[in-house]
């Protein structure tokens, strides 16, 4: 049967649309060191995938002090840190949660801690300003791609101290093309795009579900990267070495009042379920 022009310009384009999803399914898995495109979530956010084996063990995307940048005595302090856990958030759809935990290197308290960037380790005093989480743009391990503007950042902690008026922290940070560290510098501060920062305490060492508002300021600057920190005390060095803070299901949370007028901020209109 003869075709029409609608019918030859229909079956063109199907298989167009045919030979582009070959193309699709056609890709190899993302390896470590990869490119990552992912743009508008946290990567690994619940904790599920983990790298490495035994003391060397750290959750994909996220990293310790295992995988930490040190220099002559503060390689001591490259240790585990992290383990995974089978304690999972009440109502849970994964097996697994990530939990960090406090030692003591003679007698100075090493706080556990998670980032998305590196930990740098510059000195052997905890409180010390060489001390710091960073992330690298030029390392794909150390770095944490987010170009969107979202509203604000969930996620669920289950805390265990001795103290019931110790505080954990969680800070996050969006930020333009650069690497920036925190605590942060006069040099980094300028490079802020948003910030999200909570401090909380043992709540029973029960799980807990907390949403934290990010804060926007310098409106000229284009998101690109977003550093997060999870730790078992607001102070370094401080808390004690039982000490231990188990994480789940962090996610970026997008309402239609994230949605920023800057032109020069890029919103991805796609909002996390």
């Amino acid at each position: 049967m003869k075709m029409n022009g609608i019918g030859e310009r229909l079956l063109l384009l199907g298989c167009c649309m045919l030979f582009l999803f070959f193309i699709a399914c056609d890709k190899e898995p993302a390896k470590k060191g990869d490119p990552v495109v992912e743009n508008d979530h946290i990567l690994n956010g619940g904790f599920e995938e983990w790298e490495g084996s035994g003391k060397e063990e750290e959750p994909c995307h996220w990293n310790s002090f295992m995988s930490a940048a040190t220099s002559g005595l503060t390689a001591m302090g490259k240790a585990q840190q992290v383990k995974p856990s089978s304690e999972v958030r009440p109502g849970s759809a994964g097996n697994k949660s990530v939990c960090i935990y406090a030692r003591s290197i003679i007698g100075v308290i090493a706080n556990g801690t998670l980032t998305t960037g590196q930990i740098h380790m510059g000195s052997t005093s905890p409180g010390n300003a060489n001390n710091y989480n960073i992330t690298r743009s030029n390392n794909a391990d150390f770095h944490q791609i987010v170009t969107t503007c979202p509203d604000s950042i969930r996620f669920w902690v289950k805390f265990k101290c001795e103290d019931a008026n110790q505080l954990a922290r969680m800070s996050a940070t969006l930020h333009d093309s650069c690497d920036y560290r925190d605590p942060e510098t006069a040099s980094d501060a300028v490079h802020v795009v948003a910030k999200a920062y909570r401090e909380f305490s043992t709540q029973q060492g029960e799980w807990v579900r907390l949403t934290v508002p990010f804060s926007y300021q310098n409106s000229g600057l284009s998101p690109k990267y977003m550093l997060i920190t999870f730790t078992t005390n607001k102070d370094a060095g401080k808390g004690h070495a039982t000490d231990s803070l188990f994480i789940d299901d962090v996610e970026l949370i997008y309402s239609d009042a994230a949605k920023r007028s800057q032109a020069a901020w890029y919103i991805n209109q796609s909002k996390v379920k």
